[in-house]
């Protein structure tokens, strides 16, 4: 009877050594799923992140309409999207990021924004016939025409390629 009882008892140990074993596994599978869905978040929320180097090649496309608009619109602000699209628009490989390299590189638009900002902030507005001279009166047609000729220029050209094509 004695080696009922051990038996008995062997088999009970044996129980509670195989429940603490399947907690043991419960809890390495429960970390393993929190992990893997913790990776897969992180990874779907990278992919929802728009990539730098995009923005900063389609920058000077999207701010060119904007930059229309408020030389169209007299809008205060026009000189410094115009230095800002300038920047990004590396035109003929010069960088112009300051009035000064403005100056130094596009006489034409340094002496429009410089007639723009003073009639800006004339005392007294004066009209195209005033008394001021013809190279400091604004001419916001002559600023767009010069705007969309760089734009143009910078622009990648679409040419034809020496492949044939597969389907005639």
């Amino acid at each position: 009877m004695d080696s009922q009882l051990e038996s008995t008892d062997q088999n009970a140990n044996n129980g509670i050594n195989d429940s603490a074993d399947d907690t043991k596994w419960y809890a390495i599978f429960v970390l393993l799923l929190f992990g893997w869905a913790l990776t897969t978040l992180l990874l779907l929320r990278r992919q929802q992140t728009p990539n730098d180097d995009y923005e900063s090649k389609s920058g000077s496309q999207s701010e060119l309409p904007a930059l229309i608009t408020a030389i169209k619109a007299n809008d205060p602000n026009m000189p410094k999207l115009l230095l800002s699209w300038l920047s990004q628009n590396e035109h003929k490989q010069r960088s112009i990021s300051s009035v000064q390299d403005l100056a130094n590189n596009e006489a034409l638009l340094y002496q429009q924004l410089n007639a723009f900002e003073a009639s800006l902030y004339a005392a007294e507005k004066r009209g195209a016939e005033g008394n001021e001279s013809k190279a400091s009166y604004y001419d916001k047609d002559l600023v767009l025409k010069r705007v969309k000729e760089l734009a143009k220029a910078s622009s990648p050209k679409q040419t034809k390629s020496p492949l044939r094509p597969f389907y005639p």
